[in-house]
C-alpha cells in the first residue's frame, strides 16, 4: 500500500530540469510554470492507486500533477502568505508574510516579507528557523 500524501507538505525532489523531466506530468499540465524545486508545495488529492498526486504551489495557488516518487515531505510552514507579523530586532516595523519559498541547499523554509516603509528589510530572506520574526 502506497503512503497517503493528502494534506502533507512537501518539496520536489531533485534539481529542476532533472525533476521537470521525471516528474512533472506534461500531459495534464498545459501552462508553464514557475520553479516548483524553489516552493512549498501541498497535496491536495491523492488517490493511493494512482502514480500522480494533485499539489498545490504555496507561491502561486497553482496546481500541478507530479509523479508520487517526486515528492519529499518536510514540514509546514509556521506562517502562511498574508501574515502580519513584526520583526523582533525592529519591534516597530511590521510586515506581511509575501512568499514562501524553499532553500534546496541549505533544505530549510524561508520568506520574503513586505516591511512597511522599509525596501531594503523586504529584499531579505527570512529564514524560519532563525526567529528573527513573529505573528502579530
Amino acid at each position: 500500500m502506497k503512503q497517503n500524501y493528502l494534506g502533507t507538505y512537501g518539496v520536489l525532489k531533485g534539481s529542476y530540469m532533472e525533476s521537470r523531466l521525471k516528474y512533472y506530468d506534461f500531459e495534464s499540465t498545459k501552462k508553464a510554470y514557475g520553479d516548483p524545486t524553489s516552493t512549498i508545495l501541498k497535496c491536495v488529492r491523492d488517490d493511493e492507486n494512482e502514480e500522480y498526486i494533485l499539489v498545490e504551489l504555496l507561491t502561486t495557488n497553482e496546481k500541478m500533477r507530479i509523479k508520487r516518487e517526486g515528492y519529499e515531505l518536510t514540514s509546514k510552514p509556521k506562517f502562511d502568505i498574508g501574515d502580519k507579523v513584526k520583526l523582533i530586532k525592529y519591534p516597530d516595523k511590521k510586515a506581511t508574510v509575501r512568499k514562501i519559498y524553499w532553500h534546496d541547499k541549505d533544505k530549510r523554509i524561508y520568506y520574503l516579507l513586505d516591511v512597511e516603509n522599509d525596501k531594503r528589510k523586504s529584499a531579505s530572506r527570512y529564514y524560519e528557523d532563525e526567529n528573527k520574526f513573529e505573528k502579530i
